[in-house]
């Protein structure tokens, strides 16, 4: 719509016979619209960044997670082998 509009204003003025703002080939709407596509770009480079950061984030705390459950559940078997060993009625299981 902004295109559109920019467009109309300046071709209206150039029929009504004044000097536009901007006439054709619309450098200074072309710089605009330049414009607005760097910003957008860093925008979503930034976003992307802060997701990867996210993300490696989530990955160093998951593995941290699985390596304590490793811990405890070999703490568990320790225990579990010892009992079989206090109790002598217990057949060990392969």
């Amino acid at each position: 719509m902004f295109v559109l509009s920019w467009v109309g204003v300046n071709e209206s003025v150039l029929l009504a016979g004044y000097v536009p703002i901007d006439p054709p080939p619309f450098l200074w709407l072309q710089g605009l619209l330049g414009l607005n596509g760097v910003l957008i770009a860093i925008a979503v480079l930034t976003r992307q960044s802060r997701m990867t950061k996210i993300t490696d984030i989530q990955v160093h705390l998951s593995l941290q997670v699985h390596l304590l459950t490793e811990q405890k559940v070999t703490k568990v078997l320790e225990l579990l082998e010892a009992l079989r060993e206090d109790l002598p009625g217990v057949k060990k299981q392969s």
